[in-house]
């Protein structure tokens, strides 16, 4: 009986990655953190994380089930895993394993919230389809569908769901996020996932991806729950499959800015993509004074509609200073964005009057005297766009250009921005190119909003 393997086995056991990580923390401290995962916390809603201990000892914690198990198969899994990860990972601080049902993690360096991409398992079934080309634009389509069931907002980073290939046949998908990531990260390592399946799932009757950030899945036989009544769940014997481990430490998009308490998970900005310190424009005390009332100005400014150009200060010691938010973003993402930039800039460049910081959602420049702006408060400068390259990637790009610019300038500005894409970006899978006046980026994963949910 197939249901029954999988309530003592959890199916498949994927054996876990024992990175090579100094491990000078006490055994027993390690041990906690996965006791505070085990019992209830993943019990009680499928998902858990935590930390454990203090500074350099400190250790972090995930654990999470299928979003469509029953809870006391969830908690058997939990359970297992615990110590099944201990056992194959004795002396090692950072440590994952993967079951059929769940998924475990601990790691003495803070991964919550960061897409994680860098270590993935690939499974692929040996047997091809008969018809690939429409096969793969079934399963395009699919994957489609339910990666943006994963990013609703009520759906926990769960998508599945089956198609129809003809009378007798039927294909099964499923997809899943851990629940630390926000709805855009999970749209990004759900969209990298997928877009492995040309090189590693091409016409393969079945294929699952797993990364530490999410789990792709499809079959041509029922794998998740609820069964249709004329259902059994089939076998997940892994005779006709091959497994291939792929690391890539330059495919984690960003580092954890999040932190735990009390079971909640809150999450910083990432840090800036770069700052600009003019070397020849050095502060007076005046000029410093009027740069932080300038930075608190464009902070008030900048939250009611996503721009803010304004000065500060009389003749010499006047200062002029630029806050914009990208243009598809929340107004509390905004605000937090500025906010954040205000403060790191002075940080980053203290003693400059000249001064510019780009991060992921918005742009600050506190400029010094002889400075000057032409702000257009209708031009907000924003395009945005995607294009299907195959069944399984797609291609997004936005660009924009800071609001004080004309429609000319602004076109100007993009123009020579695109023109360095033959040096720089040339057949990259991803590019941006970061200016005082505009900004452009592409790449295969989504990055902008809304996300299509």
């Amino acid at each position: 009986d197939s249901s029954k393997e999988l309530q003592g086995n959890h199916g498949l056991h994927i054996p876990s990655p024992c990175l090579a990580v100094a491990f000078n923390l006490q055994t027993l401290q390690a041990n906690f953190a996965v006791q505070t995962l085990k019992p209830l916390g993943t019990a009680q809603n499928g998902f858990s994380a935590t930390s454990c201990g203090n500074a350099k000892d400190q250790v972090y914690g995930l654990a999470q089930c299928r979003g469509d198990v029953s809870s006391n198969d969830c908690l058997s899994c939990i359970q297992d895993a615990s110590k099944e990860i201990r056992k194959r990972c004795p002396d090692q601080a950072d440590a994952r394993i993967w079951y059929e049902y769940c998924f475990l993690r601990y790691n003495t360096k803070n991964f919550l919230g960061e897409v994680d991409t860098s270590y993935g398992i690939f499974y692929y079934n040996t047997a091809y389809v008969t018809d690939p080309d429409a096969f793969n634009e079934e399963l395009g389509a699919l994957m489609d569908r339910i990666k943006s069931q994963a990013v609703g907002p009520f759906n926990k980073g769960l998508g599945k769901g089956e198609s129809k290939l003809s009378p007798f046949e039927t294909l099964y998908a499923l997809v899943q996020c851990t629940r630390d990531l926000s709805q855009l990260s999970c749209s990004q390592c759900l969209a990298i996932a997928t877009g492995n399946f040309p090189t590693f799932c091409n016409s393969k009757k079945g294929c699952r991806v797993l990364y530490r950030s999410c789990y792709v899945r499809y079959e041509l036989y029922p794998f998740f729950f609820p069964l249709d009544s004329r259902q059994t769940l089939a076998s997940t014997s892994m005779a006709s499959y091959v497994s291939v481990v792929v690391s890539k430490t330059e495919e984690k998009l960003a580092e954890s800015n999040c932190a735990i308490e009390g079971g909640v998970i809150t999450c910083r900005f990432d840090n800036p993509l770069g700052q600009f310190c003019g070397s020849n424009t050095k502060t007076t005390r005046q000029i410093s004074s009027n740069i932080d009332a300038v930075l608190a100005k464009l902070v008030q400014g900048t939250a009611q509609n996503g721009f803010s150009a304004t000065s500060y200060g009389n003749a010499k010691d006047q200062v002029y200073g630029l806050a914009q938010c990208r243009g598809d973003v929340s107004s509390n993402d905004c605000l937090s964005c500025i906010q954040d930039a205000s403060e790191e800039i002075r940080k980053r460049c203290p003693d400059q009057a000249d001064a510019r910081i780009w991060y992921d959602y918005c742009f600050l420049s506190p400029n010094g005297p002889d400075k000057s702006q032409a702000v257009a408060p209708f031009n907000k400068g924003l395009g945005k766009g995607e294009s299907k390259l195959s069944p399984f990637e797609t291609l997004d790009a936005l660009v924009q250009c800071t609001r004080d610019l004309s429609q000319l300038s602004c076109s100007q500005c993009l123009a020579i921005a695109i023109g360095n894409f033959p040096t720089f970006c040339n057949s990259k899978k991803g590019c941006r190119v970061l200016y005082g006046s505009c900004y452009v980026r592409y790449e295969l994963y989504p990055f902008f909003f809304p996300l299509d949910s």
